[in-house]
């Protein structure tokens, strides 16, 4: 009796990121790197995310998105709309930045 292998699974490697795309504006979340690194998902414009959050607006320490990044946004400000999280597909991707430890602790303040 012949024995089948198992394929053996990739342990998931997530990486925090925010999204730019053309048709909807920023989104966070995470996205595995065994899946599709930054440089794929720019080149197919669509990502697979992880707790996939819509910035809709955003109150920080500074303006620009490369701060958003940087800071996130400022937890206690309560004119900020991000979305509830969902596991979904991006498309018409422009940019992927990679989120700094203190912007996830941040947007993780912020409720939907």
């Amino acid at each position: 009796m012949a024995t089948k292998k198992k394929a053996k699974k990739t342990a998931r490697k997530m990486v925090n990121v925010l999204i730019g795309n053309g048709s909807y504006g920023l989104w966070i979340g995470e996205i595995d790197v065994n899946e599709s690194t930054p440089e794929q998902i720019l080149a197919s414009k669509i990502a697979h995310v992880y707790e996939c959050r819509n910035v809709r607006y955003w109150y920080g320490p500074t303006g620009g998105i490369t701060s958003l990044v940087a800071h996130g946004p400022n937890p206690s400000d309560l004119r900020n709309r991000i979305g509830a999280p969902c596991e979904g597909y991006v498309s018409a991707v422009v940019s992927v930045l990679l989120l700094t430890p203190t912007a996830v602790a941040n947007f993780a303040k912020v409720k939907p």
